[in-house]
């Protein structure tokens, strides 16, 4: 059999390596506060420091869920308040009304091709994001990987588990190096990588498809190392490196455009490059505390309702009979003036209220901690427009310290990414794109609710602005020339989501308004001929009378 070609780890890949292995190693106390969240908040991703077998019981040692069901509605409002199905392209770095109608529709072209790639089925988009959102609202951090599929042909997610990434930061607090071990099988690493495998695993593959392989997935900047022998392309941004650490060989070296992970990260503790949740780690003491009450209640409980019994030795001819319908048996020649052969232990449970009314409140702490208690919108039906308008207002700057970082942090790097990865398979080729924005800085976001209520609000200042102009131009008719029309009709439209295929665009307007002024000055002139003419007919018996008289006076 013909061996497979053998890869070594060069020099300078090693030290790249060597750099991720001290990363995993300071990262390490870390674990252990991400796996007291996970037990109190997140049952299935407590797996930092412990493993778990399939079937088990994540959540065994928990005494109550109330916890973990905050978490769970926080991370599902991600979704929705974030990451709706109405998705949309935002703008390029400068002003979006200065932007050529041709522009804009291309920006909606390649807003409803990242969509359709986001949303495609095998993409992984949703399961990917939603496990995601769930680990920062967690834990203050997610990973998210965009990849080619091996034909190039679409795009896939996925959710990495925080425990097998690492990254270190650059001067100005960016992501700069991501290290992530994984453990693919024999089988998966063939497919991935033909004929790079080593021949140790290949010879396991027929007798052990499925054994799994130690491999680490490195991506670096291009210009912060020195690659050996592999020299990155031109206008390559990132370098990716698969390896095999323990067999010392290397699978893949290759350069690319995008780096292929989203890191999103809520504040970050100052000097470390992790980030801590503003969600758990501020109520981690109240979790604890509850689940300490809800043990003390379950126990206080049990001895209420199936008290602990005190039985006199020798007394007994039996067993304690403590089921429905039992008999205990007691000996006959027993003196119960010494006391009752059975009989339960005396206890005041007199306390148990206060035990309930202390867990409801820490309930409501977990819930004010989660933030869950900013997210209801009153009943708005019944009051004016300017009442709606301070109350958005309101709900957006009770929104903004939840869903505005996350936002910038987390929902525009992915769309980022998205277009980077699909720009690389040649999915917006570059004599598509309009010279408006062949090098623009072209940013993708999703349309929120956030954004909603922000429009929402340029609606209501729209109306109330009219107020005021209608109130000036009783002062002065003039003031009724100072709101630009045809500008505000169209942001407005915009605003509101209208499509600009709905929205002529300024030369098609501006021939149209040619073409009505030159209507009006036809019916204009013909209404001067014609006002002419009639004013001729009727002034002719007056001048033939005129004439009349002054040719009689001159007989």
């Amino acid at each position: 059999m013909e061996n497979t070609p053998r890869m070594p780890i060069s020099p300078s890949i090693t030290t790249i390596v060597e750099g991720g292995d001290r990363l995993f190693a300071e990262r390490m106390p870390l674990l252990l506060h991400w796996q007291e969240l996970a037990e109190h908040f997140y049952f299935e991703r407590a797996d930092f420091t412990v493993s778990h077998q399939i079937g088990e019981d994540y959540a065994s040692g928990a005494m109550t869920s109330v916890p973990a069901l905050a978490r769970r509605e926080m991370g599902n409002l991600y979704r929705a308040m974030l990451r709706p199905m109405d998705f949309y392209s935002v703008k390029a770095t400068d002003d979006d009304r200065n932007k050529p109608d041709d522009a804009r529709g291309w920006l909606e072209y390649a807003t409803r091709l990242m969509r359709a790639a986001m949303y495609r089925r095998g993409g992984n988009f949703t399961r990917a994001t939603v496990a995601g959102d769930h680990d920062h609202v967690t834990f203050g951090q997610a990973v998210v990987e965009i990849s080619p599929t091996p034909d190039r042909a679409a795009l896939y997610y996925r959710n990495w588990h925080l425990r097998d990434v690492v990254w270190s930061e650059d001067y100005a607090g960016s992501i700069q190096d991501v290290h992530r071990n994984c453990m693919p099988s024999v089988q998966t690493l063939n497919q991935l990588f033909p004929g790079k495998v080593p021949q140790k695993f290949l010879d396991e593959l027929k007798q052990d498809p499925h054994k799994k392989v130690k491999v680490r997935h490195i991506v670096v900047p291009a210009g912060s190392y020195d690659f050996g022998d592999f020299k990155p392309r031109a206008g390559h941004a990132f370098v990716s490196i698969w390896v095999i650490p323990d067999e010392n060989v290397t699978l893949e070296t290759t350069s690319r455009t995008y780096r292929g992970y989203v890191i999103p990260r809520a504040d970050c503790v100052s000097g470390s490059q992790y980030a801590r949740s503003p969600f758990t780690s501020i109520i981690l003491p109240d979790a604890r505390t509850k689940m300490a009450i809800e043990r003390i209640l379950l126990e206080a409980g049990e001895k209420a309702i199936d008290p602990p019994m005190i039985a006199v030795q020798d007394a007994l001819r039996s067993d304690v009979g403590l089921f429905a319908g039992g008999i205990t048996w007691v000996d006959i020649e027993y003196d119960e003036r010494l006391g009752e052969a059975l009989r339960p232990v005396s206890s005041d449970h007199s306390a148990l209220p206060f035990g309930q009314d202390m867990s409801l409140r820490y309930d409501q702490v977990i819930r004010e901690g989660m933030m869950l208690t900013k997210i209801n919108l009153p009943d708005t039906s019944n009051m004016t427009a300017y009442q709606v308008r301070k109350i958005m207002e309101q709900h957006m700057r009770a929104h903004i310290p939840m869903f505005e970082p996350v936002e910038v942090e987390y929902n525009e790097p992915l769309c980022a990414e998205t277009f980077a990865v699909m720009r690389t398979l040649g999915a917006f080729p570059a004599n598509d794109i309009p010279d408006s924005l062949r090098g623009a800085d072209v940013e993708f976001s999703f349309q929120s609710p956030l954004k909603d209520i922000e429009n929402d609000g340029k609606a209501q200042k729209l109306q109330e602005g009219m107020g005021v102009i209608q109130a000036g131009a009783l002062l002065d008719p003039t003031v009724g020339k100072l709101p630009n029309a045809m500008e505000i009709v169209k942001d407005t439209l915009r605003a509101i989501g209208w499509p600009e295929a709905w929205i002529n665009n300024d030369k098609k307007v501006a021939a149209m308004v040619e073409a009505m002024q030159e209507q009006q000055n036809a019916e204009q002139m013909a209404a001067t001929v014609g006002g002419a003419a009639e004013a001729a007919g009727k002034a002719a018996p007056m001048i033939k009378a005129l004439t009349d008289a002054g040719q009689a006076a001159a007989a």
